[in-house]
């Protein structure tokens, strides 16, 4: 067995590149149902949270009151409630960028100590994307010309990590709890100002940060939307008929 097949671990170069794309999405990314990279993602994400929240919160307070003693108190929450949406998607932000760091260093080891063999990687990855003789050859040997180089070239190619496609973490952290801010206030003082009626802005926010939801993640904007609006209605109906009747 040669040693370019040991280092793929029994597979193919496709099959090698494959399992390296997984490798690097899985280091950008989160799991279903967990908020997604990204300043809009997290700004859009907050306000949904927010929304529902609040949406299940004040119409708790309209049936059955809390005994806060005044607007100032549910303000607080608002803002308090902002923070932690911030401080959430910053850490969340930051988890991601440590598994990108991680998966950098592992790569950065191999062409320090390996890269004959990260050359020749990228030599097949490159007669993958169908290139030959002497053209295959002159490219590899530009783009392997140093090592910082070539490792900017295997993060791309091999793993699918650009440069620059993470946000820094405080400014997702920021726009979170921006978007939480701006829905909680505004949401309060409307509801204090127009009773149930007030409740209409975390609907429509909801209803926003669905479609803008859909549109980042580039999936059916219509299926998710009526899925997420739906879970959603189905939830306040629920809470409403054990507030009215229970």
């Amino acid at each position: 067995m040669s040693h370019t097949h040991d280092h793929y671990d029994g597979k193919d170069a496709l099959g090698h590149l494959l399992d390296a794309r997984a490798k690097g999405h899985s280091a950008g990314s989160e799991p279903h149902g967990i908020e997604a990279s990204g300043i809009w993602h997290a700004f859009c994400d907050s306000a949904k949270m927010t929304a529902i929240a609040g949406l299940f919160f004040l119409l708790t307070e309209h049936y059955l009151p809390l005994g806060l003693p005044h607007v100032a108190s549910i303000l607080g929450l608002a803002l308090a409630w902002a923070i932690w949406m911030g401080g959430r998607s910053c850490w969340l932000a930051f988890t991601r960028l440590d598994r990108l760091l991680k998966a950098i260093a592992e790569e950065k080891h191999e062409v320090d100590n390996n890269r004959s063999m990260e050359k020749q990687e990228l030599k097949e990855i490159y007669a993958l994307k169908g290139f030959e003789g002497k053209l295959l050859d002159d490219v590899v040997d530009v783009l392997a010309s140093d090592n910082n180089r070539l490792l900017e070239i295997m993060l791309e190619e091999e793993l699918g990590i650009k440069k620059q496609s993470q946000d820094h973490p405080l400014l997702q952290g920021f726009a979170a709890f921006a978007s939480s801010a701006l829905v909680g206030i505004a949401g309060v003082w409307l509801y204090y100002t127009l009773g149930l009626w007030g409740l209409g802005l975390h609907a429509l926010t909801y209803v926003a940060a669905a479609i803008g939801s859909a549109r980042l993640s580039n999936v059916d904007v219509l299926k998710s939307a009526i899925w997420q609006v739906g879970v959603a209605l189905v939830s306040v109906i629920t809470l409403y008929f054990a507030l009215t009747h229970l």
